[in-house]
């Protein structure tokens, strides 16, 4: 059995959302604080999302690296559905 971690990521608002989406979301990659941190390799679901909404994209990848002050993620390819819910 595989362990499969979920992270959720919170932005402050659109602007915060859009700006990760054009400078690493998109390429593949998420930068979060996770806490606890996750190990090395792990496969996680990071629930995406603005602070106070419900709605949320789930994204699929492993942890590249993790600390206390961030988690760097390796995204699966996007989903057409993930990719409408961050829209």
């Amino acid at each position: 059995m595989t362990e499969q971690v979920e992270v959720p990521v919170e932005f402050d608002d659109l602007g915060a959302l859009r700006e990760a989406w054009s400078q690493y979301i998109i390429h593949g990659a998420l930068m979060t604080a996770a806490y606890p941190p996750p190990r090395v390799g792990v496969s996680v679901v990071a629930c995406v999302g603005l602070k106070g909404s419900s709605g949320q994209a789930r994204l699929v990848g492993k942890v590249l690296q993790s600390s206390a002050a961030a988690t760097i993620i390796q995204l699966s390819p996007l989903s057409d559905a993930a990719r409408i819910a961050l829209a």
